[in-house]
């Protein structure tokens, strides 16, 4: 005897392969099972709508995601479990991530239980199971019992539930069974009236006109359910009519869960880039006065980023004119920049060691490097303490 796992794929935007795990966390393993629940106070009928949040969530790259959901109705499968769904923050990497229904029953623990043994069976050990709040500062999973979990678990393990008991022979009189909520939840009556039934009948002529009529959008806390198995049909009870067995209650369509505000995931902080350093060219560009110079031999224009010929290629030739308006030093070369590139972000020159500042036929006069020398910081000190002596000496002399 086992169960069906439904198979809804999450998007890979939401979750991490082993390796993205170790790259990320820095480390992998499938040591363990962290226990949620979607902690809205709903039953087994929300599992679809949770199964398309959370994978909508992983569409998107964020979080939360999970590798299961669960309830008393099905399982779902969203993340394969050897992969990290995002979904217990420094738990991610080395455990499995359940999402399970707030007010599971009995075949909900039960069908918790025999996941949890499927995967010990898949991994060949026991995994440690790991409240939510073990990893992050949350009150998930609440009233979710850990150790029924493993205790359904460990009955799976010792073969308890194989084979499966006989079908029961159908009862002659009404089969009523209770169960109670995991804690006290508010519902809403969903019609006008809203009618309280004797569900102790064992045909749908015996109810009757009902106990008594409710206005719609009366607020009534149930405590528990009565499940006629006989009409198949479950009734929400007080805690009046459970503790006391009394068989009055509301059909569960005409009541409506108070929905909760889902609480909001932390949020994954971005990774904050690095900050860019600007090229040696780009530090010591500067716009400089227009200077008229000539080429003293053949030169290519050169691209300053990489030092090599610019692509178009373009070569002036001896003697030609070029006027510029920028300069830079890049790779202990200084070049000069025309105003068009200058302007256009073209950063594109000739080196300064091929120009001179006098026209054809005159003898040359090479420019100025615009980098400063390197000054000897003791050998101005020298000079400095050598002044000042020689002016002391001369002040000795007139005063003598």
């Amino acid at each position: 005897m086992g169960y069906t796992i439904e198979v809804v794929p999450c998007s890979k935007a939401g979750w991490f392969t082993p390796a993205e795990a170790r790259s990320y966390y820095g480390k992998y393993a499938r040591d363990g099972i962290t226990v949620h629940w979607w902690g809205d106070g709903t039953g087994a009928s929300n599992h679809d709508n949770i199964v398309r949040y959370l994978n909508g969530r992983g569409a998107a790259g964020q979080a939360p995601t999970a590798n299961y959901v669960l309830s008393d109705n099905k399982i779902t499968e969203c993340v394969n479990p050897d992969n990290v769904a995002w979904t217990s923050g420094n738990g991610n990497a080395t455990t499995i991530g359940i999402e399970a229904q707030p007010t599971l029953g009995a075949e909900g623990y039960k069908k918790y239980g025999w996941l949890v043994d499927q995967l010990e069976k898949r991994y060949g050990k026991t995994l440690k199971l790991y409240p939510h709040n073990y990893w992050m500062q949350t009150a998930c999973p609440g009233t979710l019992s850990l150790d029924r979990i493993r205790q359904e678990a460990d009955k799976w393990k010792r073969g308890e539930y194989n084979p499966a008991p006989p079908t029961p022979t159908p009862p002659a009189a009404a089969d009523i069974q209770w169960v109670k909520l995991d804690k006290p939840t508010e519902y809403v009556t969903n019609k006008a009236p809203t009618k309280l039934w004797n569900f102790n009948q064992t045909t749908w002529a015996g109810f009757g006109n009902g106990v008594k009529d409710f206005a719609g959008g009366e607020k009534v806390i149930i405590y528990g359910k009565g499940i006629n198995k006989t009409l198949n049909a479950t009734y929400l009870v007080t805690e009046y009519s459970f503790t006391k067995g009394i068989t009055n209650g509301f059909n569960e369509k005409d009541m409506s869960l108070v929905v909760q505000p889902v609480p909001k995931p932390d949020p994954i902080p971005a990774p904050i880039p690095p900050t860019p350093t600007k090229p040696e060219w780009e530090l010591n560009l500067r716009d400089i006065d227009d200077t008229k110079f000539w080429f003293t031999k053949d030169q290519d224009l050169i691209n300053i980023a990489t030092g090599q010929p610019a692509t178009p290629a373009k070569k002036f030739i001896k003697d030609e004119e070029f006027v510029a308006s920028a300069l830079t030093v890049s790779g202990g070369v200084e070049y000069r920049i025309t105003d068009y590139s200058f302007k256009k972000g073209i950063f594109n020159g000739v080196p300064t060691s091929s120009l001179t500042l006098t026209a054809p036929g005159v003898p040359n006069i090479p420019p100025v490097p615009e980098v400063p020398p390197t000054v000897d910081r003791n050998l101005v000190i020298q000079f400095l303490l050598g002044l000042v002596k020689t002016i002391t000496d001369f002040i000795a002399k007139l005063k003598g």
